[in-house]
């Protein structure tokens, strides 16, 4: 392998590295956002706030519209989690707490 050819897997790396990162910080926003709108829709649910006095249909409508995405970015989230931390055990290295 020459030269340029290491050169170019480390740019090629670095990239990556970076965009894993940004990935995961964009979960981990959308998982905290998601929660919070499934907090409030549950609140709202709860204590009948749904408005218009339309019925139940909206209260679970809204309910599940906030809650069945936020459960699925939260298994995502927990398997990012394990996956990050399964890489740095293997690799020796202990993450700050």
């Amino acid at each position: 392998m020459s030269l340029t050819q290491v050169r170019s897997v480390a740019i090629r790396t670095n990239v990556r590295s970076t965009w894993q990162w940004v990935g995961r910080g964009v979960l981990w926003l959308a998982t905290a956002a998601w929660g919070l709108f499934a907090l409030v829709a549950v609140i709202l649910t709860i204590t009948g706030g749904w408005g218009d006095g339309r019925g139940t249909g909206y209260a679970v409508g809204g309910l599940l519209f906030y809650t069945v995405p936020f459960a699925g970015l939260v298994t995502w989230t927990v398997l990012d989690w394990r996956r990050f931390h399964r890489r740095v055990r293997d690799q020796g290295v202990v993450p700050e707490r």
